[in-house]
């Protein structure tokens, strides 16, 4: 076989046409995307301008509601006030009734149990203490003892617990006001 293109032309011809191709590529490559974009163009503003509508309904409906619920919301904030007026009365703690009763116990008192529960009107108690007297005299004058108290109101003391002379088990109701 015969050669008639010599070998350096030959490189030349073989870099060209790999140059050639590369530029075809390229063109269609920017011909696809310039046509896709066209295409693509009004969809995306379509969805741009829609969603931008719905940013604006949705502000415009949270001025509604909030323009609405102005009323009812100062109005509740109002109630809200009233109930913390009421609520804040100063009262005194609890732990301090419970120091005077167990500072006026004598020696023949042993006390087991304490409860205490608020009633419905501010600074209004009820102490419930249960415990074992030794005798029934160290009973009635403990009872005695806790009504010189202003704090407790009535200290209720039933019959049936001085029903025995010795080793009494007691159940002793004291209502009060702080």
């Amino acid at each position: 076989m015969f050669i008639l293109i010599p070998l350096e032309q030959k490189k030349k011809l073989i870099i060209e046409y790999r140059l050639r191709l590369l530029i075809m590529g390229l063109f269609f490559v920017i011909l696809i995307f310039f046509f896709s974009t066209t295409l693509l163009l009004p969809s995306y503003l379509k969805v741009k301008s829609s969603f931008l509508d719905l940013i604006q309904k949705q502000s415009d409906v949270t001025r509604l509601v909030a323009e609405k619920n102005k009323g009812d919301l100062s109005r509740v904030i109002d109630d809200l006030r009233k109930n913390l007026s009421v609520a804040d009365v100063s009262v005194q703690e609890p732990t301090v009734l419970f120091e005077v009763i167990t500072t006026e116990r004598g020696d023949g008192i042993k006390l087991k149990d304490f409860s205490y529960s608020a009633k419905e009107l501010p600074g209004q108690f009820i102490i419930r203490i249960k415990g074992v007297a030794t005798d029934r005299k160290s009973l009635t004058l403990y009872q005695k003892n806790l009504l010189k108290h202003t704090e407790f109101t009535k200290v209720d003391l039933p019959i049936s617990n001085l029903a025995k002379d010795i080793d009494i088990n007691f159940d002793m109701i004291i209502v009060g006001n702080l």
